[in-house]
């Protein structure tokens, strides 16, 4: 998963336009089918959980990379915009940008969730595998921002109550974001600028 790049990966897929450079998308390649074919012990049951967690978000992850993200040369990949490359037709133009809109969000969403569900790994891994895994490094950080005039960093962890419960399953899946997104953009294209999504998939779950 890159941890130790996971900064400077976040930092591209949360810009405007998200790129991914090839490399880290074929170690994410590897990283998921690794995770697809681990056989976990279950004397670390929370370790198992938050393995599986992973497991699907970057499933997930992985499986929108591929259906939006279009190749800028042999090195890169960005979000794909059907929107500029029509002629005049206002029409057309408002559904493939709010098109745009959805995947873009649905995107940085799992970001979050992904870093959400390293760290869960992390913290459970510490605490039922060996208490000095990752003690120097910690947890991985997010960093958010239009990569030109600011960024930032965040630490994203789920909270107590999404882990509650002898089977907790924090993400909700691709369908119930993807309708909460489509929901809000079909009014409004704009509606998540400046949105906190941290908080956004917590809203969904509630909606569910």
């Amino acid at each position: 998963m890159k941890l130790d790049q996971w900064e400077l990966v976040t930092a591209r897929l949360n810009q405007p336009i998200p790129i991914l450079d090839d490399a880290s998308y074929s170690q994410m390649i590897a990283a998921g089918a690794w995770l697809l074919k681990m056989r976990w012990p279950n004397r670390f049951p929370r370790t198992e959980q938050a393995f599986r967690n992973l497991h699907h978000v970057t499933a997930d992850l992985l499986n929108h990379l591929q259906n939006c993200m279009e190749s800028r040369n042999e090195d890169a990949w960005r979000l794909r915009r059907e929107y500029k490359n029509i002629g005049w037709d206002p029409d057309a133009y408002k559904i493939l940008f709010a098109e745009f809109q959805v995947e873009r969000f649905y995107l940085y969403v799992l970001v979050i969730e992904a870093t959400k569900a390293i760290n869960w790994v992390i913290t459970e891994a510490a605490n039922e595998v060996d208490m000095f895994y990752r003690f120097d490094q910690g947890l991985v950080l997010m960093r958010d921002g239009d990569g030109i005039f600011k960024t930032w960093m965040l630490r994203l962890e789920y909270e107590s109550d999404e882990l509650a419960g002898e089977n907790p399953a924090p993400h909700p899946g691709k369908n119930a974001i993807v309708e909460f997104l489509k929901e809000h953009i079909s009014r409004d294209a704009h509606y998540f600028e400046g949105y906190n999504l941290a908080a956004l998939v917590r809203e969904v779950k509630a909606a569910l």
